[in-house]
Formats: structure tokens, C-alpha cells, sequence
């Protein structure tokens, strides 16, 4: 968004309201307020610098045609609604502190990186997510909700032909038959899970009995 203290010229400062406003194909940096309504646009990227909601219209669309979103400051923020898309680019979500929570569905083929030291909570049911995830740094959470009866349709790690790699010396969850996207159905009895390879640099530990989650 900057370079050498300068604005790049792409960039857009958006006030927040209904939508981001005049942002396509620029670089958003969303600097007072929340987003309401947003509809379908294509954006560069998007930084969200405080407690600033966007919440997308159902249906819509929003491209990040640079596969870029981040998020600064130690406030909790949330983006929910429609669609998150990076189309054929890596897509890097990066929250510097505290929580950003994803409801949004994630798009992409080349795959969703999460770095900086905070969390970030996943609980789309991705199937439009390929190209793996990985785990630079901090911690990403994926929530995923079970029916009243019959299997889950929520895995947020997409495919089982996503695999999930911890780097930067976090070590690989092993155990529970390597299940990241676990389910039961107390209604249904239904259980099960959505097995991903997880590979890491670092020596396995066991898991922790929490479920949907690295």
C-alpha cells in the first residue's frame, strides 16, 4: 500500500458506510469505519486497520485480484458473507494481532497462506479452496457447524486434497487418525471427518481434543 512513506497511487482510503466506495482495482485500506453492505467488486487488496467490520450482500463477490488482506491493530475484526475470492493467486491473510474471524466462503486455486502473530478463524465451507493451506505464523482456527441431522457441509480447509503445512518451527498435530475437520451429530448420530495430510519441519506432538483446528 505504501512505499517509502508515499501512498501508491492505487490505493484507495475507503471511510467504510454500505460499501468499500470507489475501490476498483485498488489497493483498500479501510480506515474509519465498517462496511455494511458490500456488493460484488474486484479490488487489488484489502487492509482493514481497526475494529471494522465488512460484511458482503449474500451472493456477492469480492476479488482480490492480488491475493493480499490484512490486518493491523489489536482489535478484533470479522468479514462475513458472499465470497472472498483470490482467483489464481496465493492468497495471504495476515493478522498482525488479535483475531480476524473469516465467515465469508474463501475462493482461490493457489492455496491460503496465514501469517502474522494473530489468529485468524476460518468457518466457510471452502470447496472453492485448492492449492493446500499453510501456517507461517500465529494460529488459524477453522469452526466448522454440524446439522440436526445427517453429515456436516461445512469443512473449511476445502478438499481432502488440501494438505496443511506448519512452518516456522510449529510442530505437526498428529493423532486422531490425522482428522482436521471433525464431526459428530448428537440428532443424527452421524459422525466422521475430512482427513488432510499436515506435514511440518518440526517434531510431531499429540493433539489437543479440540476439533477443527491446527
Amino acid at each position: 500500500l505504501f512505499r517509502s512513506g508515499t501512498p501508491d497511487a492505487n490505493t484507495f482510503q475507503s471511510a467504510g458506510g454500505a460499501t468499500l466506495g470507489a475501490a476498483t482495482d485498488k489497493h483498500v485500506n479501510l480506515i474509519t469505519a465498517a462496511v455494511t453492505a458490500q456488493t460484488t467488486d474486484s479490488i487489488r487488496t484489502l487492509r482493514i486497520t481497526g475494529a471494522f467490520n465488512v460484511t458482503q450482500t449474500s451472493g456477492t463477490t469480492l476479488t482480490l485480484t492480488e491475493g493480499g488482506l490484512l490486518k493491523i491493530g489489536n482489535t478484533a475484526a470479522t468479514i462475513s458473507g458472499g465470497t472472498l475470492d483470490a482467483t489464481t493467486k496465493e492468497f495471504v491473510i495476515r493478522v498482525e494481532q488479535n483475531t480476524l474471524t473469516v465467515s465469508s466462503l474463501i475462493a482461490g486455486s493457489a492455496g491460503l497462506t496465514k501469517s502474522g502473530a494473530g489468529t485468524l478463524l476460518i468457518s466457510g465451507h471452502n470447496t472453492g479452496l485448492s492449492g493446500g493451506v499453510i501456517v507461517n505464523a500465529g494460529v488459524l482456527t477453522a469452526n466448522g457447524t454440524t446439522p440436526a441431522t445427517g453429515a456436516p457441509t461445512t469443512n473449511p480447509f476445502g478438499s481432502s486434497s488440501n494438505s496443511i503445512t506448519l512452518n516456522n518451527g510449529r510442530p505437526a498435530c498428529v493423532g486422531l487418525n490425522s482428522c482436521t475437520s471433525r464431526y459428530s451429530s448428537a440428532a443424527s448420530g452421524a459422525s466422521g471427518c475430512v482427513t488432510h495430510a499436515i506435514t511440518s519441519a518440526s517434531p510431531a506432538k499429540p493433539c489437543r481434543s479440540r476439533p477443527w483446528a491446527t
